[in-house]
């Protein structure tokens, strides 16, 4: 069963050597490849702010930011990562087997939510924000959580900015990755599609995993293929489950 119909006001991608819809769509051709190494340019957040963000965070905010949600009530925001800030959680875990005390800062920027707090706060956004993680379906689960959020009975959100972000793990855990293979951040603006929208995407789970053999892709990316190359529907990796994001032109 799919999703509601969602229509897309504004998107935005970052990755090093990727960060605007031209350099995608050369990487959607293959044409062009992402490189391992860099961080956006936030000089739109204040300096005090600024140094808190390590370069996950700062990923996150850059796309938030350039699709400029609304510091509204009705305009929630969902920060989907599947591991956050894993490299700052590591550093403490090293802290603490030297013995060395750990840092509350450290500590407090950490969390899984810290990002979405950080942005919040510099945004000026005071409606409820979401911070979640669900293995390999985290980008399905955010996109799930938007339209949850868009269809609650009685509430007042007209539209949600769904912002997942990601980069490789630490050296001492990349034996347990799957995903992440360079760092990348996507931000989608998403509302009801309405009979004035001529195209609008949808999200299901099929009943059966995939009997091709082939791994699916990652899911940001597979959905950034589907926005570019004007498919029709991609498949996502997900942990025993199909997830298939649907395009449907509206005429």
């Amino acid at each position: 069963m799919d999703t509601s119909e969602i229509a897309l006001d504004c998107w935005a991608a970052w990755a090093p050597g990727l960060e605007s819809h031209e350099d995608w769509l050369l990487w959607a051709r293959g044409e062009k490849l992402p490189q391992q190494d860099g961080a956006p340019a936030v000089g739109f957040f204040p300096a005090a702010h600024r140094r808190r963000l390590s370069r996950l965070g700062k990923m996150a905010v850059y796309v938030a930011h350039q699709c400029g949600a609304p510091a509204s009530q009705s305009h929630r925001l969902v920060f989907a990562s599947r591991y956050g800030e894993q490299h700052r959680t590591a550093r403490i875990l090293d802290d603490i087997t030297r013995g060395e005390p750990v840092s509350p800062t450290a500590f407090s920027l950490s969390v899984h939510n810290a990002v979405a707090g950080l942005y919040s706060m510099v945004s000026g956004n005071q409606a409820p924000t979401t911070s979640l993680s669900a293995g390999e379906n985290t980008f399905a689960a955010g996109w799930i959580e938007a339209v949850g959020l868009l269809g609650s009975p009685g509430d007042d959100c007209e539209a949600v900015t769904l912002v997942y972000y990601e980069e490789p793990l630490p050296p001492d855990y990349q034996e347990f990755q799957s995903e992440a293979l360079f760092p990348m951040a996507l931000a989608l603006n998403m509302r009801h599609a309405s009979h004035n929208d001529t195209e609008a995407y949808s999200l299901c789970m099929a009943d059966q995993e995939s009997t091709t053999g082939i791994s699916p892709p990652w899911q940001p990316l597979a959905f950034i293929r589907l926005m570019l190359n004007q498919n029709q529907q991609t498949e996502g990796t997900g942990s025993g489950s199909r997830w298939i994001w649907k395009r449907n032109e509206k005429l």
